[in-house]
């Protein structure tokens, strides 16, 4: 009896893992869509005439969703293991990447941007910052696929099945 209760709480803990990631996704690709979005609406972004549209019925920017959404796809299937694992490295993975994107893309057309009196800038430490933030996010990058590939080593060893406290372990 005791066996059963453990199979079904580790079966609803998993249920509560998938709608939670599911959760973090939707927020994840809300998040990236909206950076793309207000990116174009200021024409800050490669095709920014199209990624800016917002559907006429819905009032979403779908144009600015779509690509996001496929990059997630991309990273889904294209990264190695198990479901949850993929599912993992996608989402902490995802939010850097699209950040670092974002930064080369600044730094692609910031010489045809206008300048704008009053607007906030940086001056002359534009390009300093955007270069220490395209730094940091590749370190981070580093670091989010090297605590992803130490998870996928934990999770092989115990089997490929779900450990309590792996997600723990895999960070010490």
């Amino acid at each position: 009896m005791q066996e059963h209760l453990g199979a079904a709480a580790e079966r609803v803990l998993l249920v509560l893992i998938c709608f939670a990631f599911f959760g973090a996704g939707i927020v994840v690709m809300t998040s990236c869509s909206r950076l793309v979005f207000a990116m174009s609406r200021d024409a800050r972004f490669p095709v920014h005439r199209v990624m800016r549209r917002v559907h006429p019925r819905t009032r979403t920017p779908i144009p600015a969703t779509v690509p996001i959404l496929a990059l997630g796809v991309v990273l889904m299937v294209a990264l190695p293991g198990a479901a949850l694992l993929e599912l993992i490295t996608a989402s902490t993975i995802l939010p850097a990447l699209i950040y670092g994107a974002t930064i080369v893309l600044h730094l692609a057309v910031r010489r045809r941007l206008g300048r704008r009196p009053g607007a906030f800038s940086l001056g002359r430490a534009e390009l300093p910052v955007a270069v220490s933030a395209l730094v940091w996010t590749l370190v981070s990058l580093v670091a989010l696929i090297n605590a992803a590939n130490r998870l996928a080593v934990i999770v092989h060893q115990k089997g490929g099945s779900y450990e309590p406290g792996m997600f723990v372990a895999a960070l010490a």
